[in-house]
């Protein structure tokens, strides 16, 4: 496993990663500080762990906004493709797939404010 380290709103985050996967990571994390920076910056308040799930709910409206166009063009393919029905995804089994996704997505993001939290109180401590 490899680790590095993530400057979100100005702090320091160290986490670890698949190996090849640091520059990618670090996209994604600098990705997150533009949303938290740009919450801080709207006058939101509160604490940190508060800015990094406000700017988790936007990131996440964007990946279900992106989700919904994608199910918008699968289920209107363009009349010069010949694509059998059975190709497409089902309303029910989209469903189905965003509801696991977004499952787990809340999970991971319970367990990074968890982590978040932890590694800022042992700072103080």
């Amino acid at each position: 496993m490899s680790e590095l380290n993530l400057t979100i709103n100005g702090k320091s985050y160290r986490i670890g990663c698949d190996p090849g996967e640091e520059a990618r990571v670090k996209e994604l994390g600098a990705y997150i500080d533009s949303h938290v920076r740009a919450l801080s910056g709207a006058g939101n308040t509160g604490t940190e762990a508060n800015l990094m799930l406000l700017a988790s709910i936007v990131l996440c409206d964007e990946l279900f906004h992106a989700k919904e166009q994608l199910a918008a063009l699968e289920h209107t393919p363009s009349p010069s493709q010949n694509i059998p029905p059975e190709t497409n995804i089902q309303p029910d089994q989209f469903d189905e797939a965003s509801a696991e996704l977004v499952t787990q997505l809340a999970q991971r993001l319970e367990s990074i404010v968890t982590y978040l939290e932890e590694s800022r109180n042992q700072k103080r401590a």
